[in-house]
Protein backbone atom coordinates (compact mmCIF):
# COMPACT_ATOMS: atom_id res chain seq x y z
CA UNK A 1 0.00 0.00 0.00
CA UNK A 2 1.49 3.40 -0.93
CA UNK A 3 2.45 5.69 1.93
CA UNK A 4 -0.31 8.01 3.08
CA UNK A 5 -3.21 5.88 1.87
CA UNK A 6 -5.81 4.13 3.95
CA UNK A 7 -7.73 1.07 2.86
CA UNK A 8 -10.51 -0.96 4.39
CA UNK A 9 -9.60 -4.23 2.69
CA UNK A 10 -6.68 -4.99 0.41
CA UNK A 11 -7.40 -3.35 -2.91
CA UNK A 12 -10.36 -1.31 -1.62
CA UNK A 13 -9.56 2.39 -1.22
CA UNK A 14 -11.27 4.77 1.13
CA UNK A 15 -13.17 7.78 -0.20
CA UNK A 16 -10.66 10.39 -1.51
CA UNK A 17 -12.51 13.14 0.40
CA UNK A 18 -11.87 11.19 3.59
CA UNK A 19 -8.20 10.89 2.64
CA UNK A 20 -7.99 14.66 2.29
CA UNK A 21 -9.80 15.34 5.58
CA UNK A 22 -7.55 12.80 7.33
CA UNK A 23 -4.41 14.49 5.98
CA UNK A 24 -5.63 17.93 7.07
CA UNK A 25 -6.59 16.60 10.50
CA UNK A 26 -3.15 15.01 11.00
CA UNK A 27 -1.40 18.21 9.90
CA UNK A 28 -3.50 20.25 12.33
CA UNK A 29 -2.70 17.83 15.13
CA UNK A 30 1.02 18.04 14.39
CA UNK A 31 0.81 21.85 14.34
CA UNK A 32 -1.10 21.94 17.63
CA UNK A 33 1.38 19.55 19.24
CA UNK A 34 4.32 21.65 18.09
CA UNK A 35 2.68 24.80 19.52
CA UNK A 36 2.02 23.01 22.81
CA UNK A 37 5.66 21.91 23.04
CA UNK A 38 6.85 25.48 22.36
CA UNK A 39 4.53 26.78 25.08
CA UNK A 40 5.78 24.20 27.58
CA UNK A 41 9.41 25.07 26.79
CA UNK A 42 8.69 28.80 27.19
CA UNK A 43 6.93 28.30 30.54
CA UNK A 44 9.74 26.04 31.77
CA UNK A 45 12.37 28.62 30.80
CA UNK A 46 10.42 31.40 32.54
CA UNK A 47 10.04 29.34 35.72
CA UNK A 48 13.74 28.49 35.68
CA UNK A 49 14.63 32.19 35.32
CA UNK A 50 12.34 33.15 38.22
CA UNK A 51 13.80 30.46 40.48
CA UNK A 52 17.36 31.43 39.50
CA UNK A 53 16.67 35.09 40.28
CA UNK A 54 15.08 34.17 43.61
CA UNK A 55 18.04 32.00 44.60
CA UNK A 56 20.49 34.69 43.50
CA UNK A 57 18.57 37.32 45.49
CA UNK A 58 18.51 35.17 48.61
CA UNK A 59 22.25 34.50 48.34
CA UNK A 60 23.11 38.16 47.71
CA UNK A 61 20.89 39.61 50.41
CA UNK A 62 21.21 36.80 52.92
CA UNK A 63 17.50 36.12 53.15
CA UNK A 64 16.67 39.72 54.12
CA UNK A 65 14.02 40.03 51.44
Amino acid sequence: MPAGTRSILPGQRVDPAFEQRWTVWRARGARDEAQFRRTVRTVAAARLAIVALAVLGIRLFGGAL
